[in-house]
C-alpha cells in the first residue's frame, strides 16, 4: 500500500503519528477495488472514533513513551490525576552506580525534574520512607516505622516535595507495605487515583507482605493503580515490584540513573480526560482475523472499544477485526479485513 500500514499501530506511537497513519491509508485508497475501498473507508471511520475514544478516556497514551517533556505536556498538568510518589531513602541508597551518581543523588534529580515538568498545579504528593534512623538490629522497629508524609495529592506543594528530597540522607530500612498505605491513605477514596514507588531493592520490614499489601488496597478501590519502578534492582526486588504493579493493573520498569528516573516517573503519571460521548452506534469487533464482525456496507462510521488487556490495566495488545463481507465470502487475498488496534 505504497508504504502505509494497515493494521495495528505501536503503543508508544503519538495521536499526530496515528492521524498520519489513518491519512496515508485514506491517500492511497484508490489503488483498491471498489469494495474493498468501501471495506477500509468504514474501517478507517471505526478507527478514528476509536482513537478520539481512547485518547479521550486515556487507554493509551496522546504522547509516545519515549517523547521528551514538552510545553503542550506541561501546560496540561492540571489533567494528573491524584498521585503519590513513594520515594526511596533507605541505607541501600548510598550506592555509587548511577551513571557516576550515588542513587539517592540520582533519586533526588529525577524527582527535581519530574516535579517540576508536572507543574506546581498538579495534584501531586510525596511520601518517603528511611533516612532517620540507624540499621543496626535494634533500630529496626523504629527504621519500619520510619515513613514521612511530606504532602498530600494537592496543588501548590512543589517547593516543599523539591526541598525535602533534596535533605533526604540515605538510612535505614525498606518499609515498603506500610508507605504504601500511608500513601494510599492520602488519595481521593473515589475516582482515578495513583501511586508510583520507586525502590532499589526488596522490602526490608515483613509483615505485611508487600504484594499482599497491594491486593488490599486494589480491593479498596477499583480505581486505584500501582506504578513501580526498579531502581538498579537485584532479580528478587524486580520480582517484588512486578508484583505489587500486577496486584493493581499498574506497570513495572527499570531506571537506572537520574534521566530514565525521570522518564519513567513521568511516564508512570497517569492523566485524566473528560469522558468521551459519543451517538455512533456500538459494534463489537471480532476477536481474531478469522471471525471479524460484521459492518453493514451503508454504516458510515461506528464507535467501537478497546478493552485493557489483562493484567496490564489498559489496552496494550487489543486489536478487534471488523469486516464489510460475510465472513464466508473471504479468502487469503481478501483485503477486507479492518483491524484496529494498539500494540
Amino acid at each position: 500500500m505504497a508504504g502505509c500500514q494497515w493494521g495495528a499501530l505501536p503503543l508508544s506511537s503519538t495521536l499526530a503519528e496515528r492521524g498520519n497513519h489513518l491519512a496515508c491509508n485514506l491517500t492511497h485508497m484508490h489503488t483498491f477495488p471498489h469494495h474493498t475501498f468501501r471495506s477500509l473507508s468504514v474501517a478507517l471511520a471505526a478507527i478514528l472514533a476509536v482513537l478520539a475514544a481512547a485518547a479521550a478516556t486515556g487507554l493509551f497514551p496522546l504522547a509516545a513513551a519515549e517523547d521528551k517533556p514538552s510545553e503542550s505536556a506541561n501546560s496540561t498538568s492540571s489533567n494528573m490525576a491524584p498521585t503519590m510518589v513513594v520515594f526511596d531513602s533507605s541505607g541501600s541508597m548510598i550506592t555509587n552506580d548511577a551513571g557516576g551518581q550515588t542513587r539517592i543523588d540520582a533519586a533526588k534529580e529525577a524527582a527535581r525534574t519530574f516535579i517540576t515538568e508536572a507543574g506546581d498545579d498538579a495534584p501531586l504528593g510525596l511520601v518517603t520512607y528511611g533516612g532517620n534512623t540507624g540499621e543496626a538490629p535494634e533500630d529496626e522497629a523504629a527504621g519500619c516505622q520510619d515513613i514521612t508524609v511530606v504532602a498530600p495529592p494537592e496543588a501548590g506543594n512543589s517547593e516543599k516535595m523539591i526541598a525535602h528530597m533534596d535533605g533526604l540522607q540515605p538510612r535505614g530500612f525498606t518499609p515498603i507495605g506500610e508507605s504504601l498505605r500511608k500513601a494510599a491513605a492520602e488519595l481521593p477514596e473515589e475516582g482515578q487515583r495513583s501511586i508510583i514507588l520507586v525502590s532499589d531493592g526488596v522490602a526490608t520490614c515483613t509483615p505485611p507482605p508487600v504484594c499482599d499489601v497491594a491486593k488490599e488496597l486494589k480491593e479498596q478501590g477499583i480505581d486505584l493503580v500501582i506504578n513501580t519502578v526498579g531502581f538498579n534492582v537485584e532479580p528478587e526486588a524486580q520480582q517484588e515490584l512486578q508484583c505489587i504493579a500486577d496486584a493493581t493493573g499498574g506497570t513495572y520498569a527499570d531506571a537506572s540513573d537520574a534521566d530514565s528516573l525521570a522518564k519513567e516517573l513521568n511516564r508512570a503519571a497517569p492523566r485524566t480526560f473528560n469522558a468521551y460521548e459519543s451517538n455512533l452506534e456500538e459494534i463489537e469487533g471480532g476477536e481474531t482475523e478469522g471471525s471479524p464482525a460484521k459492518v453493514d456496507r451503508d454504516v458510515e462510521a461506528f464507535s467501537t472499544t478497546l478493552l485493557p488487556t489483562e493484567g496490564k490495566g489498559h489496552s496494550a495488545e487489543s486489536t478487534t477485526f471488523f469486516t464489510t463481507m460475510r465472513t464466508d465470502d473471504l479468502t487469503p487475498t481478501d483485503e477486507l479485513l479492518g483491524v484496529i488496534g494498539v500494540d
